[in-house]
């Protein structure tokens, strides 16, 4: 027996940008435009929807569908047709999009996920592993790909399994629940470890003559697996049940005892442990959504959208968040039509599609048809929905209202729009700044026309730098420059640590005559790793709320300059230097924690912020005597063609894109040398960058410098 998980299909993504009409589009009214007025008063709800686009658009008829979504909302399971027409698990990110998780036999290819880990790592779910197109269960992870876990039975004819749950403990062990069949007609749940492999967890009632038992959802450490396993054969029922190291596999009860055959399955439980889903018969005999808390010995009626039709209504409840606050599921009508509904104890059940309607998301075009997950702060869902045209596509939603915001705030769309932008400003900062670390490396501070090659080391304080750079002179007027130091810094909203920079440059000299001379650059400096953190602030009531969220990234500029070097004495050199560059900061995303002191955390997603540079230079260098030298040099530079893909997603609003003009700073450079032995120079130096909006930051040191 099999237990196929059900999918739709879809098509046609479409592209979140800012919100082009605030006022009517997130009904802030009211005067002070407040989105959340408290934890416990009324709140005006906010949400977001956007489409994930297709699999794989190369297949013949494209789609997507969503399956399930990581605990911390940043990873959605999907399944869909890949090049070849063929279905395959699919791992969703914002980051990467759609990524195929492959087959357990490529020669018979067909995959599909059932559940995800808390943090997104691991998916599981069942894959053809046969020449007879059996089914088994599969664990992927990054490290590993898709591995096989087994059968309880693999002397069977046709032997199947499949894997419906997982989770990580604490400690790091992982543990997968699901089927498999012990028989040819029976079904067993199981649990799989590493250590143990797959071991059936038995049924409630082994002496009917085909006993069953599905496991279908696992709590985060492990220690509560539920499911559902049939009681009776003749007439078939279900019961849900829990099945726990210490007590086994129990019964859950029934929301009724009064149809001939009572009826119940568990379907899923919070990470907690504390609440489980699922179905079961009312006094009626309709299938009605239900909870077992920990608190209640028998499940919890949550209710039906659709009693005012006639016939057999029912409902389904199939997801649950972290601490079972909200609750996913599906209500149906006697002819099947169902609509995804969202539960919580506040307000009851409510049909999710009326709910981002009443949110003022905009659906146009798109018609929700099933919820399949929902995130652990019970904000995020997935699921699938339908065009205009039939076809299906899965999606994110973002839903937040007054029972699942555990902090309250007012503020207004203009200060978080203002907040984003602060952001912009501050990754702008980060790439000006970073300028007055590379300029050591590539000898910004030494004279324009030098023999001989040299190489030295280098410290800052303040601002901590350090590392060593050096010259090579091929003749012909040929010299090569090249660094690797390490810097970090913190401006007014935002800091920079660990950034490792390396840099290279190669330098041609003409000379005109003894005294005039051309010159002509190229060059750049990387820096592949760093650690970044970026502030920003916004209203909150009477006084200001502040988000900050950490990240990794990287930073990378090319140049290309040329000028004019003149010895004005033999003491005297002055250069005057243009130059063109282009720019680039990329950061992975990141969420801003949720507390008390920011209520509206923004989720950042990976993006780059890149720009085109003019830098106008001048420097001049005098030697006060044989052993003593100075150069002091100063540039205007000019951002334009500046462009950032980074998009923030902020609970009331939506996802926003910082709005920054390209900027406009300073550069300078100040060394001294003093030669201390005839191959041996001391410097002092300063470099700094300065520029209205990005303040004024200054590098200062000394080094040690050897001429070869």
């Amino acid at each position: 027996m099999q237990f196929p998980l059900g999918c739709s299909e879809g098509r046609r993504p479409v592209k979140d940008r800012r919100v082009p009409d605030l006022a009517s589009t997130l009904a802030i009214v009211a005067g002070c435009s407040c989105l959340f007025a408290s934890a416990s008063a009324a709140q005006q709800p906010s949400g977001s929807f956007q489409t994930l686009g297709y699999v794989n658009a190369s297949a013949r008829s494209p789609s997507s569908s969503a399956t399930g979504i990581s605990l911390d909302g940043s990873t959605v399971a999907g399944y869909g047709p890949d090049a070849n027409g063929d279905g395959e698990a699919y791992i969703y990110a914002a980051t990467q999009g759609w990524t195929p998780l492959s087959f357990l036999n490529p020669s018979k290819p067909w995959s599909t996920p059932t559940a995800i880990s808390a943090d997104g790592s691991i998916v599981v779910g069942g894959s053809y592993a046969t020449a007879q197109y059996q089914t088994e269960a599969f664990m992927r992870t990054k490290a590993g790909g898709m591995q096989p876990l087994g059968y309880l039975n693999a002397t069977l004819a046709t032997p199947y399994s499949e894997a419906l749950g997982v989770t990580v403990t604490a400690a790091g062990t992982t543990i997968i629940d699901g089927a498999s069949n012990v028989t040819s007609a029976s079904p067993e749940a199981f649990k799989w470890t590493a250590a143990g492999g797959m071991t059936g967890l038995g049924f409630l009632n082994s002496s009917i003559s085909a006993p069953a038992s599905v496991a279908n959802g696992i709590s985060s450490d492990g220690t509560k697996i539920v499911g559902y396993s049939l009681y009776s054969s003749a007439p078939l029922a279900y019961e849900g049940f829990v099945c726990t190291a210490a007590a086994g596999m129990q019964p859950l009860g029934f929301l009724s005892s009064t149809p001939a055959t009572p009826y119940s399955q568990a379907l899923a439980i919070s990470a907690d442990g504390s609440t489980i889903v699922g179905k079961s018969k009312d006094d009626n005999g309709h299938y009605e959504a239900v909870a077992w808390t920990s608190s209640t010995a028998a499940p919890t009626g949550l209710g039906y959208l659709n009693t005012g039709t006639t016939g057999t209504f029912f409902s389904s409840a199939t997801g649950v968040d972290a601490n079972g606050a909200v609750i996913i599921g599906a209500s149906y009508t006697s002819s099947g039509v169902s609509t995804p509904f969202r539960w919580t104890a506040a307000t009851g059940m409510a049909s999710f599609p009326a709910l981002l309607g009443a949110a003022n998301v905009n659906l146009t075009g798109w018609t929700i048809r099933t919820l399949n997950g929902v995130s652990g702060d019970g904000q995020y869902f997935v699921g699938n929905a339908t065009d205009s045209g039939g076809d299906a596509q899965a999606f994110l939603a973002r839903y937040v209202d007054a029972t699942v915001s555990p902090f309250g705030g007012i503020t207004t769309a203009p200060s978080l729009i203002a907040s984003i932008d602060e952001v912009g400003r501050e990754r702008q900062t980060v790439m000006v700044q970073t300028d007055g670390f590379a300029a050591p490396l590539i000898s910004d501070n030494d004279r324009i026309v030098e023999a001989g090659g040299a190489a030295g080391v280098y410290a800052t304080v303040g601002s901590a730098a350090g590392g060593g750079a050096g010259r090579q002179n091929f003749g012909n007027g040929l010299t090569l420059f090249a660094g690797l130091g390490a810097a970090g810094e913190s401006y007014a909203n935002a800091e920079m640590k660990d950034a490792v920079i390396a840099a290279l440059a190669l330098r041609y000299v003409y000379d005109f005559n003894a005294s005039a001379h051309a010159f002509g650059e190229f060059g750049g400096w990387f820096s592949p790793s760093g650690a970044y953190q970026f502030a920003r602030s916004y209203a909150n009531g009477a006084g200001t709320a502040n988000g900050v969220g950490s990240t990794n990234g990287q930073q990378a500029y090319v140049f290309g300059r040329a000028g004019l070097a003149y010895d004005l004495t033999k003491a005297d050199e002055a250069a005057v230097s243009a130059e063109l560059g282009w720019r680039q900061l990329s950061t992975n995303g990141y969420v801003e924690t949720l507390s008390p002191t920011d209520p509206f955390n923004a989720s950042v997603a990976d993006g780059a912020d890149r720009m085109d540079v003019f830098k106008a230079r001048a420097q001049w260098t005098h030697a006060f005597s044989p052993q003593i030298d100075a150069t002091v040099w100063g540039a205007y530079a000019a951002g334009f063609n500046y462009s950032t893909s980074l998009v923030a997603d902020v609970p009331g609003l939506g996802f926003l894109t910082p709005s920054t003009k390209a900027p406009q700073w300073g550069e300078f450079g100040l060394r001294v040398g003093y030669t201390c032995a005839p191959n041996i120079q001391l410097n002092a130096f300063l470099d700094g960058v300065a520029g209205g909006r990005f303040g004024t930051s200054v590098h200062s040191g000394g080094g040690v410098l050897v001429r070869f």
